[in-house]
């Protein structure tokens, strides 16, 4: 059974770069269609390096994974005609995602994007939210980490900096967490509780953010000094739950917290005298620990502890992480050939289904800019209204 469960819904972005892609292809994924609103400069993404090559130009591998299977079309918000264009998707569209500053959108519709008309659902993604003294100050993944308190307790740079992390986390997590409003309020919706009078959201990159630190805010109610970088339990205070150096210099982790799985661990490799530190004597063990896993290569490690309940992985890099049979078993890696740009593998959908379902679709392709505004004339606004 094909996995369609959005058919029907509609969505118009009007977005840059990250999170309210984000949002909209997880939407699109599940059967919802979307049209981006480029503006004539279109979106910065389709720029960034590095490009793919193909028929149609070139086009940046993130932007292209980020919007496939959406339709584009361009306004220019400062021309009048362009501006009613843009009212009249507003007015045919179930879901808004807008990734502008505060405020824009309702200066380009004349009214607050919610009263266009009332069955629709609002979801501006801005930096800092759209309340208080930061709402019109922009800022990027890292900006919103370092304000949120993130930067702070990550493993430091060698210069002793804060480390950033590889993926944009307040990015995606906010574009997680629109789509998840956007289904729950078409729910309500559905439900004939369209009266609850909350149309209209706000997830933040902040807010995204911030509740990365949901532990440490607790934490904090009985530990007074805040998380610090390599001393917290989760980041690398902890000697049974951090990094470890090989002997062919790759990297392992090792995670056993219950002293259950530490003892299994500790039988494993024939040391149960380990179990003797655990929790009491945590640097003596990260000693042992170095120096017994400097003892052998990865290879050597994953095979001997192979099959032992004591949470136990070698640190792969992306490539390998692509041709593991666990990766491959959940179909987290998606082939396709993209009738633009040729073949390539994208990552699938990040969830499971049931064994009766197919995967949703990865869709095929990402739009060139406008290419869509004779089909979304003849789709959308002509078309009668998606949801009774």
């Amino acid at each position: 059974m094909k996995i369609d469960l959005l058919k029907g819904v509609r969505v118009l972005l009007v977005a840059h770069y990250v999170p309210g892609a984000t949002a909209a292809y997880l939407l699109r994924c599940l059967g919802a269609e979307v049209v981006k609103v480029e503006p004539p400069f279109h979106d910065r993404l389709r720029t960034f390096p590095p490009h793919f090559s193909g028929v149609e130009g070139q086009m940046g591998a993130w932007f292209r994974t980020l919007n496939a299977g959406f339709r584009s079309i361009v306004c220019d918000f400062k021309s009048e005609s362009d501006r009613r264009l843009f009212g009249k998707l507003a007015r045919k569209c179930d879901l808004l995602i807008d990734g502008n500053r505060p405020g824009y959108l309702e200066s380009v519709l004349g009214q607050h994007p919610e009263k266009v008309h009332d069955r629709l659902i609002y979801l501006p993604i801005s930096a800092h939210g759209q309340v208080g003294p930061l709402r019109d100050v922009a800022g990027h993944d890292n900006n919103v980490m370092a304000l949120a308190g993130n930067l702070s307790y990550t493993t430091p740079t060698a210069e002793g900096l804060p480390g950033t992390f590889s993926a944009p986390i307040a990015d995606i997590n906010s574009g997680y967490l629109a789509a998840f409003l956007g289904v729950t309020a078409l729910f309500a919706r559905q439900s004939g509780q369209s009266d609850c009078g909350v149309r209209t959201f706000d997830p933040s990159m902040l807010h995204a953010a911030f509740f990365l630190n949901q532990m440490q805010v607790a934490t904090l109610n009985l530990v007074p000094e805040p998380p610090q970088a390599s001393r917290a339990w989760m980041n690398g205070g902890l000697a049974n739950y951090t990094s470890y150096r090989t002997a062919d210099d790759q990297a392992v982790f090792l995670g056993p917290i219950e002293p259950k799985l530490f003892a299994n661990f500790a039988a494993a490799i024939d040391r149960p005298d380990l179990n003797d530190l655990l929790y009491a004597q945590n640097e003596a063990l990260r000693t042992e620990l170095q120096a017994i896993f400097a003892g052998r290569t990865a290879a050597e490690w994953e095979a001997q502890l192979a099959g032992i309940d004591a949470c136990f992985t070698v640190v792969r890099d992306l490539q390998a992480a692509l041709v593991h049979p666990q990766i491959q078993a959940l179909g987290l890696v998606r082939e396709i050939d993209d009738p633009h740009y040729g073949k390539m593998k994208l990552s699938g959908f990040p969830a499971g289904f049931g064994p009766e379902s197919q995967p949703p679709d990865v869709p095929d392709h990402a739009p060139e800019p406008g290419a869509d505004a004779a089909w979304v004339e003849e789709n959308w606004l002509d078309g009668e209204f998606p949801i009774s």
